[in-house]
């Protein structure tokens, strides 16, 4: 089952269209729910909200049909409805059908607009914490993003360097240094057996002190051990090169997974990059780790932040409130999140505000009721403040830290 990932988000985001159709519903892993049909029908009463709306806007019901199609094919499969998670969404417009099972319960919702609501969505990438998990053993990398809800895998297989040996081949053991020549040397690094270059044996695994079999791997004094520890440093930096490709926000929070004495020696590598390393990091060998597992450990250490940051973003916007780099005006918030102006949005969870916006002079139209053409400026909001790498808390009203009037959303500007 493919996670729904932010490369998915933004290209979601980035569709537009005369009928973009978003439908949401909650789903269950298994229980009655599951084996009476009750989640295919509360997605059957959707798709029949999404067909009355078309034809109200005289689409013939042929091609409404049509449109809908791969749609009602999805209803028709029961197989794919014992296989969900906490919510679905799906994603209809010319051209375009997608669904997503995700790790999050909505509310019941449909709408037909210009463009896909993604605002259920948002918490999967900014409230509840994306971040990203760096799994280093001997043999492998891995980048994983995650959120509370989830963890991923990224491709990178042909971007960071997978494994200690491929420094190997371009390491002079002689002069500590790297060369042009490629070792023939092999051999076992971080707990496999043979020989290691210049001489030193592999043992039976590296337990945290950093010692291996009888000797020492990386103790005080100990000649292998100075020449090993530079080859691992650089390791740590071709990884780094590599994660430039992947890693470009200073403020998403990456914990490093791996063998304990190895933490420090990726700080020494690392030079500020990634810019937000986590201190607390997942000790131990993460190849032995399965992704759940993986997944629990690494939020362990991100929860703190995640918090903290919330309650930074509160006590910032009340105490820069009436400086100018606060707002509650939406005809002020919309084109500021168009813009890359907002550090941090907060959304009262279930909001809706119909209207639209020209970008060309920056106008915006509001209407009380929903008309053909416009749309969730809220949602369009929070997905552009994610989007130009600001933070998007969608909470409870009453936790909208504007406290002087009653609006659905407030915003702390970055200039």
């Amino acid at each position: 089952m493919e996670i729904f990932s932010k490369k998915e988000f933004e290209k979601l985001a980035g569709f537009k269209g005369e009928n973009c159709v978003s439908i949401f519903i909650p789903t269950h892993r298994a229980g009655e729910e599951v084996t009476s049909g009750k989640d295919a029908l509360l997605y059957k009463n959707q798709l029949q909200k999404v067909k009355g709306i078309l034809l109200e806007r005289g689409m013939q019901e042929t091609k409404v049909r049509e449109y809908l199609e791969p749609a009602y094919k999805l209803h028709e499969d029961s197989g794919f409805w014992r296989k969900q998670l906490e919510g679905l969404a799906v994603f209809i417009g010319e051209g375009h059908f997608s669904y997503h099972r995700v790790p999050v319960s909505f509310d019941e919702f449909c709408s037909v607009t210009t463009s896909f609501n993604l605002l259920p969505l948002v918490p999967l990438f900014s409230d509840d914490g994306l971040y990203y998990v760096l799994a280093i053993s001997r043999d492998k990398v891995r980048l994983l993003e995650a959120t509370r809800h989830y963890i991923n895998e990224i491709d990178t297989e042909d971007t960071l360097q997978q494994g200690i040996i491929e420094v190997f081949k371009y390491y002079d053991f002689e002069t500590g240094g790297v060369t042009n020549q490629s070792s023939s040397q092999g051999g076992g690094f971080l707990g496999s057996g043979g020989a290691l270059p210049g001489g030193t044996q592999g043992g039976g695994g590296v337990n945290p002190s950093g010692n291996r079999g009888g000797g020492s791997f990386h103790g005080q004094g100990d000649n292998k051990s100075d020449k090993l520890r530079p080859l691992i440093i650089e390791y740590f930096r071709n990884i780094n090169e590599g994660l430039r490709k992947y890693i470009h926000n200073d403020r998403i929070p990456v914990v490093l997974a791996t063998v304990d004495y190895m933490h420090q020696m990726y700080e020494e590598a690392s030079n500020g990059f990634p810019y937000n390393l986590m201190k607390k990091g997942v000790t131990g060998n993460p190849d032995q780790l399965q992704p759940k597992e993986l997944h629990k450990k690494s939020w362990e250490c991100v929860e703190d932040y995640f918090e903290a940051e919330r309650k930074r973003s509160r006590e910032a916007y009340q105490e820069l409130a009436g400086t100018g780099r606060t707002s509650y005006d939406i005809n002020e918030i919309v084109p500021a999140a168009i813009n890359g102006r907002i550090d941090s949005l907060f959304v009262a969870d279930g909001t809706h505000t119909w209207g639209r916006f020209d970008v060309s002079n920056q106008d915006i139209e509001i209407h009380e009721e929903f008309e053909y053409g416009d749309d969730d400026l809220i949602n369009k909001s929070a997905v552009n403040t994610i989007l130009n790498s600001g933070q998007t808390f969608v909470v409870n009203r009453e936790d909208i830290p504007e406290k002087t009037v009653n609006v659905p959303m407030v915003a702390i500007l970055r200039f």
